[in-house]
């Protein structure tokens, strides 16, 4: 089964369970609360929740395989995200969200491709991917959220393209990647240690 979720509001802070089928969860307005999303019964197929601060996602499944799960942060600052897919329910178990502001990638782990956006800056925590890795900042930097970061995929693909003045990594908190092919695509500066044997390395400097 499949249930489509219509608008939501808070105001107090939103915890939804569902345990039978795939679920999309349509607006929600997280009215500057946290908001958790745990379907122990498929994907998480799409959805956008705004007016957010911190948002986490589990599902049974993929989580935003449909469509990315859409996130817009309370007065135009950062949501925090923590999300948790699961190969299940016939789901691959990607994970795939895009922020309108600032992401701080908290902790994300997926065995299927992990794809993340952000309209300004996007700061990685953990992120652990049995498959692709692809971050993109629209207009701001990738960074690491400390320097315990660490982003783990068969292919990890970085894009922070708005000028020099944004870049990945930062010479205080490197980027900490474990992947054998890594496409690097910045005119700012990079800063990156990679802790496994590079079979693929393309860098791209354009805007």
């Amino acid at each position: 089964g499949r249930t489509n979720l219509g608008s939501l509001s808070s105001t107090g802070g939103l915890s939804l369970s569902n345990d039978d089928g795939d679920i999309a969860l349509g607006a929600i307005d997280a009215g500057g609360q946290a908001v958790t999303i745990d379907n122990q019964g498929g994907s998480i197929l799409s959805g956008s929740v705004f007016n957010a601060t911190t948002v986490a996602l589990t599902a049974s499944g993929s989580i935003g395989n449909q469509s990315a799960v859409g996130t817009s942060a309370n007065g135009g600052g950062t949501t925090t995200l923590t999300a948790s897919a699961s190969a299940a329910r016939g789901a691959a178990g990607s994970a795939a969200l895009s922020e309108s502001y600032s992401l701080a990638a908290a902790s994300v782990t997926a065995p299927a491709a992990v794809t993340l956006s952000s309209g300004y800056g996007l700061a990685a925590g953990t992120i652990t991917s049995g498959g692709a890795v692809a971050l993109d900042s629209s207009q701001g930097s990738i960074t690491g959220i400390d320097g315990s970061n660490a982003i783990t995929g068969t292919r990890v693909s970085l894009s922070a393209r708005y000028g020099t003045g944004n870049g990945i990594g930062s010479s205080g908190t490197r980027l900490n990647l474990n992947t054998p092919q890594l496409l690097l695509n910045t005119p700012g500066s990079v800063y990156v240690t990679d802790s496994a044997d590079l079979n693929l390395l393309t860098i791209d400097r354009t805007n």
